[in-house]
């Protein structure tokens, strides 16, 4: 560029100092409104987040014993749990040429449980997709007058006898014990009051009365030979039949006495407890029943031990209060965790209908490897379940082996 032609007249001094000016005023002034522009906007995006933040509060997530969503500012909560046991299974009879094994899904559960509207009202819905049927098992809400009193309305297991109440995900063995099959009371709809006694506070206790029908059988005056509800595909039915469950308990020294295993490990702690069923029957007229059950358990340093003796007696006559005795039995069963991962557990258990050669009784010895407490662990057990009966007693010797994952 030829700067000589500054030197011409045209170019005063005057003229070159406003050229210079005008040259400045084009290149900064832009720049300068661009700041000015970007620190607003700046300014403003961050008087938005301080305002949204202070306005609306953010939910919270993650994971603890399910994962959870929650709201920081009201009172709802959701926590979202899952349990899948996939097992193999082989019974050889003895006498018989049956050998018969397969594989099986028992149990795929996914639960939703939380709060809402209020702390005190918490709620469970747990579905079943395991055996290749789909089924509700739980689906109740709860309301806790204070911790001593809360009243349950909906689906969920009648408060009688320890080891029915205890999560299938949290025993011993791959299963549990015939007793169960012949004593266990099952779900049913109703409404109880209770004090949360799953969570086994020093004293617990609940009485309900349901509808009668239940899922397990034993009191089934509302359910046909082919087990099906009277006058419904449903578990509803057209009459009340009246059952009135009860429980009472004791727990000491902080147990935990609906989970078998003592994987939390400590000094000496032991609950006992009782139950009791009453099917008045209003439907058939005089098929009405009673079942009780008392039950303990034990934990010390890593052993655990628990069991139960029932006893349950039919109607024998026109009236409710003639009973006769219809079946005792009674189960017992030990566990040891020998390391952090691995534990040993033998049970015994018997059942005695009323009437000569139809007892039963299942010795069985069995294994546990817990690689994430009962999140992940893998059981195996076998035994045998001798059945007494015309002809003489038959053996079926049972090995199951069972992959649980839940979270």
């Amino acid at each position: 560029m030829n700067f000589s032609n500054l030197h011409h007249p045209c170019f005063s001094p005057a003229r070159q100092v406003a050229l210079v000016s005008c040259v400045f005023l084009a290149v900064w002034a832009p720049e300068a409104a661009a700041q000015d522009t970007t620190e607003e906007v700046s300014a403003a995006q961050d008087t938005t987040e301080e305002d949204t933040t202070e306005e609306v509060a953010e939910p919270t997530a993650g994971y603890r014993s399910g994962f959870f969503i929650r709201s920081n500012d009201e009172p709802f909560d959701l926590r979202i749990n899952g349990r899948v046991q996939a097992r193999y299974q082989h019974v050889a009879t003895e006498g018989e040429d049956t050998n018969e094994g397969a594989f099986s899904i028992p149990r795929a559960r996914l639960t939703f449980s939380g709060h809402a509207f209020a702390d005190e009202l918490s709620y469970k819905f747990e579905l079943d997709f395991g055996k290749g049927t789909f089924a509700t098992k739980d689906f109740y809400l709860d309301y806790a007058f204070n911790p001593n009193i809360r009243l349950r309305i909906g689906q969920y297991k009648l408060p009688f006898s320890r080891q029915q109440l205890n999560s299938s995900g949290r025993l011993d063995f791959v299963d549990r014990s015939i007793t169960n099959r012949s004593f266990g009371a099952g779900r049913d709809i109703g409404i109880m009051v209770h004090n949360g006694y799953t969570s086994s506070p020093e004293f617990e206790y609940g009485f309900g009365v349901f509808n009668g029908t239940g899922d397990k059988g034993r009191f089934s005056g509302a359910v046909n030979d082919e087990g099906e509800v009277s006058g419904s595909f449903s578990n509803v039915p057209d009459v009340l039949n009246p059952t009135l469950a009860l429980r009472l308990g004791y727990n000491y020294g902080g147990i935990r006495g609906y989970r078998e295993a003592d994987l939390e490990g400590g000094g000496f702690r032991a609950a006992v407890g009782m139950s009791a069923i009453a099917d008045f029957d209003s439907m058939a007229g005089e098929e009405g029943g009673v079942a009780a059950e008392l039950d303990y358990m034990v934990k010390v340093e890593g052993f655990s031990t628990s069991g139960g003796v029932y006893i349950a007696t039919v109607q024998d006559g026109e009236s409710f209060g003639d009973q006769a005795v219809d079946t005792i039995g009674a189960h017992v069963q030990a566990s040891y965790m020998i390391t952090d991962t691995i534990q040993p557990a033998v049970r015994f258990a018997t059942v005695a209908p009323e009437g000569d050669d139809n007892n039963s009784t299942e010795i069985l010895g069995g294994i546990s490897a817990y690689f994430f407490g009962h999140g992940l662990k893998w059981q195996t057990d076998a035994g045998a379940i001798i059945s007494e009966g015309d002809g003489g007693s038959t053996s079926e010797v049972v090995v199951r082996s069972q992959l649980q994952l839940s979270f």
